[in-house]
């Protein structure tokens, strides 16, 4: 059971993190456009990962299960696209905000996310 789903972050050095939801689905999308939306270090990697996943998490905040982080896809429900935001690629926009793609399981893009 659940409604996995996954959002990858993928850093200016090309280097990825995974932030995994056992729960959330495709409501991880709304989750990412809330936080891109704020203008909260959406130019800062690091620190915009950091406000990602605590939006994500919410309340959860001692909890022990539910969500994680890893440098690999733990797993994903079949039909929940993965929110992968670049900060690394040809496609950046001179402003320093990240690329953000739906993606299948296997990395292709299925389409992107306007925020």
């Amino acid at each position: 059971m659940g409604d996995r789903s996954n959002i990858k972050v993928t850093y200016e050095d090309g280097n990825s993190v995974f932030l995994y939801s056992h729960w959330d689905g495709k409501r991880n999308i709304q989750v990412v456009r809330d936080a891109l939306l704020s203008g909260q270090r959406v130019t800062d990697s690091a620190y915009f990962t950091r406000i990602l996943f605590e939006k994500m998490i919410g309340d959860n905040r001692l909890g022990t299960s539910g969500y994680g982080i890893s440098t690999f896809m733990p797993d994903n429900d079949y039909g929940n696209p993965i929110v992968h935001i670049r900060y690394h690629g040809w496609q950046m926009p001179g402003d320093g905000r990240p690329v953000v793609m739906l993606e299948d399981s296997d990395g292709r893009e299925l389409e992107e996310v306007e925020y």
